[in-house]
């Protein structure tokens, strides 16, 4: 059977189609304005953007080790200067492309569902904590629009050149922004090759389709190793221990554990209690059930077994589609930022929930039902990033109060000279903040402290960069022995925690403000 054709381009006469466009990047815009607001105000990030960008972008070396090469070129354009407010607008806008290119591709037909779709892809758990580092957020943006595109050249008959040479390129790009994408790419193959076997594409078709996808794949993960080499010979960087730990034989040895991992990923995804977002997801999850066994009750019904057995096989291989860097990063423990793609789940229940015929009256309901859970998720979501900025800037403050007041006491000692190196031992603690204020259980991306990272990372760069931005003082360079030696002394032991007295002390060569009992020291 002749496999269904998408124009790869917007058909200009399909007054539909330029709809749907426009109302998917509206609503992600919209979304995004509601959800991102005071993000673009308050400009606070996680303890990562305090190393490598929190006002302006210092980390370009460190993500081309890391094989990013394309980050680089992408915070030029602003002169490495993190702007929120126009990143947080560039995101919107494509994320309501790659929510556009989904729902052609996979011809989900409602105005309603092109709305949600944006907006879920916009205002999502990964997009709130993706958000707090404002020097990678157009990476994962541009990244998802570039995979995107990516499985939509390859999941329909675009023509050899687009699918050997476009597609290639964009992947090629996409993982110079970040390797992680690859989730999208193979999540969103494998729901397409789902949803057009659904349709009319039988098994041989489908089988050609792979290889034609293996193929663009290989070429653009090859071009992505060409220019990264060529990267690294270029600026004179060497790549990092995570590019180098990447092997087949350690890919290979990991699956018995990265294999069922992946599953675990992905249901813990969606296993989100805050708003008991759970509940919803199940009824999500039963709506879609039943949808996928009325397709494959017909298919079974048509005698296309073949179609209804591969079908059946990738739906179940779904955790591991989306989670395809556990597999290939085995090193590199799964965290929220790299789960973006999960989200397709919601486009592609949409899409099974699209019926005519005689499907059309059995799947309407689940529609409905899908639906008004999507529209109550989406709610949830913008509640919880605004949760987020909020908390942050509640942390943020505390921070600034404390570690203000203590370079109060910093300056009182006797004898005090400007050029006198300052370390914390320990961050302060805004335990009680996290106990008392509701906010922040509805809050994403928390740390054990949201603007430092602990041991060397913290010492070294993080407070340094704090004190440069928010005291406009410079800290001065930690050497690890003498501060080591420094928190095992007997003196650092009789000193009080800050804002007792005797929390602030000059040892030898350095002055040291007591934040914690036990801080964390050099390995």
């Amino acid at each position: 059977m002749r496999d269904i054709k998408v124009n790869w381009l917007l058909d200009l006469r399909s007054r539909k189609d330029l709809k749907l466009a426009r109302i998917a990047i509206y609503s992600a815009l919209i979304s995004a304005l509601l959800a991102y607001y005071y993000l673009i105000i308050l400009g606070n990030g996680n303890p990562d953007a305090l190393c490598e960008g929190l006002i302006s972008y210092t980390g370009a070396d460190w993500a081309l080790a890391c094989g990013r090469w394309a980050i680089r070129y992408m915070n030029m354009a602003s002169g490495d200067v993190i702007l929120p407010g126009i990143w947080v607008i560039l995101y919107a806008i494509c994320c309501g492309i790659s929510g556009w290119q989904l729902i052609r591709l996979w011809k989900i037909d409602g105005k309603v569902e092109a709305c949600l779709t944006a907006c879920l892809l916009t205002v999502n758990p990964t997009v709130i904590e993706q958000s707090l580092l404002q020097y990678m957020f157009m990476a994962w943006g541009l990244s998802n629009v570039l995979c995107v595109l990516f499985v939509y050249l390859n999941g329909s008959d675009s023509g050899w050149m687009r699918q050997y040479f476009l597609a290639p390129c964009c992947l090629a790009v996409a993982l110079g922004l970040y390797q992680a994408c690859i989730g999208i790419v193979s999540l969103g193959f494998c729901m397409t090759l789902i949803i057009r076997m659904r349709e009319q594409m039988n098994w041989k078709s489908a089988f050609r389709c792979v290889l034609r996808f293996a193929l663009s794949a290989i070429l653009g993960v090859l071009l992505y190793f060409i220019i990264l080499r060529l990267e690294f010979r270029r600026w004179g960087v060497d790549e990092s221990y995570r590019v180098e730990l990447f092997s087949v034989e350690g890919i290979l040895s990991s699956l018995g554990e990265s294999f069922p991992n992946a599953y675990r990923t992905f249901f813990q995804y969606f296993s989100d209690h805050v708003f008991h977002r759970v509940y919803l997801y199940v009824l999500l999850a039963v709506a879609g059930c039943a949808a996928f066994l009325i397709e494959i009750a017909h298919l079974f019904k048509n005698r296309r077994i073949v179609e209804a057995l591969a079908m059946l096989t990738l739906t179940l291989l779904i955790p591991v589609f989306a989670n395809i860097a556990d597999i290939v990063f085995p090193y590199n423990t799964p965290v929220l930022i790299m789960q973006y793609q999960s989200m397709l789940v919601v486009p592609f229940l949409l899409a099974l929930l699209t019926g005519n015929g005689e499907k059309a009256g059995s799947l309407r309901l689940g529609r409905i039902v899908c639906l008004l859970a999507l529209s109550i998720i989406t709610w949830g979501y913008v509640v919880s990033a605004n949760a987020t900025y909020r908390v942050y800037d509640l942390s943020y403050r505390h921070i600034y109060f404390a570690v203000s007041s203590a370079m109060g006491d910093v300056y009182d000692l006797p004898g005090y000279q400007t050029d006198e190196v300052v370390a914390f031992a320990g961050f302060p603690d805004d335990s009680y903040l996290r106990k008392n204020v509701g906010a922040y259980r509805y809050a994403y991306g928390q740390y054990e402290n949201f603007a430092f990272w602990d041991g060397m990372m913290g010492l070294q760069i993080c407070r340094n960069n704090y004190l440069t931005h928010y005291l406009g003082i410079d800290g001065g360079h930690i050497y690890g022995k003498l501060y080591n030696d420094a928190v095992a002394s007997d003196e650092f032991r009789e000193m009080n925690v800050w804002p007792g007295e005797n929390s602030v002390k000059r040892f030898d060569g350095l002055i040291i403000i007591k934040f914690s009992e036990n801080p964390t020291i050099f390995g």
